[in-house]
């Protein structure tokens, strides 16, 4: 019973296939380009190299210096108890030297 429905899917094929029909042959270059342009996997590896690029980027952005600031304040029944501030610049050196420059201010009842 499986080798007749097997016959009868291959005449089905054979009967279908147009006569001028010639088979199409891919040389190496194109296969290889075809793969890499529609292969998960290498959209993958082309998405990991460009996390790759990104991750050297961020470290050296490590040195670069900040500049940050805080404000820190409590009030209640319009007496001001306290106002503390501070910004400045930090940084790290090559050589794993952490600096900071702040300027701070407090003032309070």
């Amino acid at each position: 019973m499986t080798f007749i429905v097997n016959v009868k899917r291959f005449l089905w094929v054979v009967l279908l296939i147009p006569a001028g029909l010639t088979a199409q042959t891919f040389n190496w270059d194109a296969v290889k380009q075809q793969v890499i342009s529609a292969h998960p996997l290498a959209k993958q590896a082309d998405y990991l190299l460009g996390l790759g690029s990104a991750a050297i980027l961020k470290a050296k952005g490590a040195f670069d210096p900040k500049i940050y600031g805080t404000h820190d304040a409590k009030s209640f029944n319009g007496k001001n108890y306290f106002q503390l501030s501070e910004s400045g610049l930090k940084g790290q050196a090559r050589g794993g030297l952490e600096w900071k420059g702040a300027y701070q201010l407090a003032t309070g009842n």
